[in-house]
């Protein structure tokens, strides 16, 4: 991994936009604490609209660790009941939820 930001920033510099002129796709990590809200994910795709092929991939919320076989089903069907996932703000950018497994050994 190199530099991959210029050393002086002008005001206003958004790293997410930067990435976008040379990027098509960037992961989002902090579904994997929180869900994203409407505001944020608008807010994103406002600054990756100078690339029509920009596509967001997403980690799992961390609740899918603890959740069970049925409800993983439901939230992915888009049947949830809870507010944890939101891919329809992202118009289509959204190509992939990332999981990130624990084990619940205590080996590992």
């Amino acid at each position: 991994m190199g530099i991959v930001y210029p050393a002086k920033k002008q005001r206003g510099f958004n790293e997410l936009s930067f990435l976008a002129n040379y990027f098509d796709t960037v992961e989002i990590n902090v579904s994997f604490y929180r869900p994203v809200s409407e505001k944020m994910a608008k807010t994103w795709l406002e600054r990756v609209q100078q690339n029509s092929n920009f596509r967001f991939t997403a980690k799992l919320w961390r609740g899918f660790t603890v959740v069970n076989a049925v409800e993983i089903s439901s939230i992915l069907k888009g049947r949830a009941t809870t507010n944890n996932s939101r891919p329809a703000i992202f118009r289509c950018r959204l190509i992939s939820w990332l999981g990130q497994l624990i084990s619940l050994s205590n080996n590992g």
